[in-house]
């Protein structure tokens, strides 16, 4: 990781998250933000966004399950979420851990997020693909679907002369020139 991490340190004992804050921040590549509440944690996560939570297990009336159900219904992303351990070692390593994670799990999405966007065109014209196209047809004729719409079809005529004739990259290459000229 490149940068610091955004961490919010909520516990209800003072004396403790002091001691746990300073312990993190002595590690370095860490903002701390100490919370001695769950209601100052919650009044927080609404402007400051965090990288990571790290809270006591026992937070007064409540528990720290119970305020983790919370947060993640909260955010449409939730934020990953660490209990207080006692070895500052594996504690700093969690943190990390779980950070580490969280990130790699929105790159991977990102990726597959491009990956389906990709396999929604054909690589060689740029356009739509068949699949795509009959994907889209089949939604705009359900049952229920509301919307107008029209198909133009287009059909190269003699293209498989073209082909036969020219050879398949003369065929692909008026393929393409026609796609060139759909997109512009």
């Amino acid at each position: 990781m490149d940068r610091d991490i955004g961490l919010a340190v909520v516990d209800d004992d003072p004396l403790f998250l002091d001691y746990v804050s300073n312990l993190l921040a002595l590690q370095g590549g860490m903002r701390v933000t100490c919370l001695e509440s769950e209601t100052a944690l919650f009044d927080t996560l609404g402007t400051e966004p965090f990288d990571c939570i790290l809270m006591d297990y026992d937070l007064g009336q409540n528990n720290g399950l119970s305020v983790a159900e919370r947060v993640n219904a909260m955010l449409s992303n939730p934020t990953p979420i660490v209990m207080l351990d006692l070895k500052v070692t594996e504690l700093v390593g969690a943190v990390r851990g779980a950070v580490d994670r969280h990130e790699a799990a929105q790159g991977a999405r990102a990726r597959t997020e491009a990956l389906q966007e990709r396999l929604e065109f054909n690589a060689t014209t740029g356009l739509y693909d068949q699949r795509f196209m009959q994907a889209r047809l089949a939604d705009f004729t359900a049952p229920g679907a509301a919307r107008r719409f029209a198909v133009i079809v287009i059909d190269i005529r003699e293209l498989a002369t073209v082909r036969a004739e020219l050879g398949y990259m003369a065929g692909q290459r008026l393929s393409n020139a026609f796609a060139a000229e759909l997109r512009g």
